[in-house]
């Protein structure tokens, strides 16, 4: 992937200095520094801000290309915006990248970005988890959880949960380009517009799990125009579960879901583009609605998830008509094949909000 290797490169080059300094913040007050904001003003580029575990109720801006990471991981040490603004802002003002890494971030309340807002090319948001913030002061307000405008980022392997967005993207929603979006749970957001669960403008999207994101107008699960493939698309409410734009949109599961299960709309007669490989099944209304591009290779049939109890859930039996049935398209979705045996039982509402509450 490019961004993620352009991101990695530029992260190599301003954390090269042989004389860059970790500083350490303490919740009790003891470390280098008393609060994460006063480390992050203090650091020189390339310099890395390390936090104990605990609450820091603080609202942090980061200004320079530096590394802010947990020493124990987002479980054990949370940012709290204590819904007085955004949790944090990410700015250009300096050029080089950054990275966040390890925290519970949360309460955050803003115009646009009411967890994170990312406007500095070549961020990294990795491993955090972005629950209850909300973006909602104006009626076209973006981003509950996360906004990306910049161009080279990745957020990777965060859970985005419970935020809310007045407009479009009410986990997460990404301008800019080649950004790279994957391995993220993204669960029980909200909207009034389009992407309940995300709305990604271009880059990728690739083997996310997008389920339980409600809109009350548009799409619920995923609006896309970056490129969407190997995610798993489930239980979301909406008009639509997902609206692909101009991308492709190929290896993904999008079973279960209230309205639409896929509508591909190709403005302007753009030809080249690819909706294949998919398996939409058992969603409220028709499963696949495509004008214009290249429909093909699609299935509509039960994916035969593992059973709840045993497996992590939406991992597929070996029998699954997504696990590499078709060999033209191989294995579909954003898990691997984990069990012989399948659910006994279909998933419900309340299910969902008791897995991913």
């Amino acid at each position: 992937m490019r961004s993620l290797l352009a991101w990695t490169v530029l992260f190599m080059l301003v954390s090269g200095r042989s004389e860059a300094r970790t500083w350490r913040v303490v919740a009790d007050g003891t470390g280098d520094t008393s609060t994460i904001q006063e480390a992050l003003d203090l650091c020189a580029v390339g310099d890395s801000v390390s936090v104990l575990p605990g609450t820091y109720f603080e609202n942090l801006v980061i200004a320079k290309p530096l590394t802010l990471c947990s020493t124990s991981g987002a479980q054990v040490t949370r940012i709290d915006g204590n819904q007085s603004g955004r949790v944090i802002t990410v700015t250009a003002a300096t050029e080089g990248a950054r990275r966040i890494t390890g925290f519970t971030i949360c309460h955050g309340f803003a115009n646009d970005g009411g967890g994170v807002l990312i406007q500095a090319d070549a961020t990294m948001l990795h491993e955090c988890i972005i629950e209850y913030n909300s973006a909602t002061l104006e009626h076209t307000s973006s981003g509950g959880g996360v906004e990306v405008t910049a161009n080279f980022c990745v957020v990777d392997g965060n859970t985005v949960r419970s935020n809310l967005a007045s407009g479009t993207g009410g986990g997460l929603v990404v301008f800019g380009s080649q950004n790279v979006v994957t391995n993220n749970t993204i669960s029980g957001n909200g909207c009034h517009a389009a992407g309940g669960g995300a709305a990604v403008g271009a880059g990728i999207f690739s083997r996310n799990l997008v389920v339980g994101n409600w809109s009350d107008t548009s799409t619920g699960g995923l609006t896309l125009g970056a490129e969407g493939s190997y995610n798993t698309i489930v239980h979301n409410r909406g008009p639509l579960a997902v609206f692909v734009g101009l991308s492709e949109f190929h290896h993904n599961i999008v079973v279960q879901n209230q309205g639409v299960g896929v509508f591909c709309s190709y403005v302007g007669g753009i030809n080249g583009q690819v909706v294949s490989c998919n398996d939409v099944w058992g969603n409220g209304s028709d499963a696949l609605q495509c004008t214009g591009g290249t429909v093909t290779d699609n299935i509509s049939a039960d994916p035969l998830f593992c059973p709840e109890a045993l497996y992590s859930p939406y991992q597929i039996s070996a029998h699954s008509p997504c696990a590499g049935a078709n060999p033209a398209c191989g294995p579909i979705g954003a898990f691997g094949t984990a069990c012989l045996a399948t659910a006994v039982k279909e998933t419900t509402w309340t299910d969902v909000r008791r897995i991913y509450r």
